[in-house]
């Protein structure tokens, strides 16, 4: 239900501009399964062209959606979305989360930026909140992406 939920609130606050995306992209093997598919298209808008002028490897943004209610998320569903996050594909994903985020996601969300320059953000129900709060406004949604993905590349060691 989550799941639906985000792809469909997701899909309203960033489509347009972006195309709408593709859900449960299987990879040729079947191996692995991603939630979200967002083409990210050149001249979208202005504030996607700055979230592909910070990640430039990223043709695609991967959306990676996690139910976990009381569970810690952690550093497994990091180095799951970061995995998806291959060539093709690109370097840019997004762990959409509800549950509590462990210290140890950022950590190793850092780590796979310093190893394989895989980006991995992290948004939460609060920031899908602020998102409709954005959208409200007249405004876009997306700043809060473009934030995020320049507050991380701030941050990185």
């Amino acid at each position: 239900m989550f799941e639906v939920a985000v792809h469909d609130l997701l899909a309203y606050l960033w489509s347009p501009p972006l195309r709408k995306p593709q859900s449960q992209v299987r990879t040729v093997s079947g191996q692995d399964r991603r939630d979200l598919v967002f083409p990210l298209d050149p001249g979208a808008s202005p504030i996607w062209d700055r979230i592909r002028q910070l990640a430039p490897l990223a043709p695609f943004l991967c959306v990676e959606i996690k139910n976990y209610g009381t569970t810690r998320v952690g550093k497994l569903a990091v180095d799951q979305l970061a995995d998806y996050l291959t060539d093709p594909i690109g370097k840019l994903g997004i762990l959409v989360w509800r549950g509590t985020l462990s210290s140890s996601a950022s950590r190793r969300a850092n780590t796979r930026w310093c190893h394989d320059r895989r980006v991995v953000l992290f948004v939460g129900v609060r920031d899908l909140t602020e998102m409709c709060d954005i959208a409200g406004r007249g405004d876009d949604p997306a700043v809060l992406v473009r934030d995020k993905l320049e507050l991380f590349n701030m941050q990185v060691e």
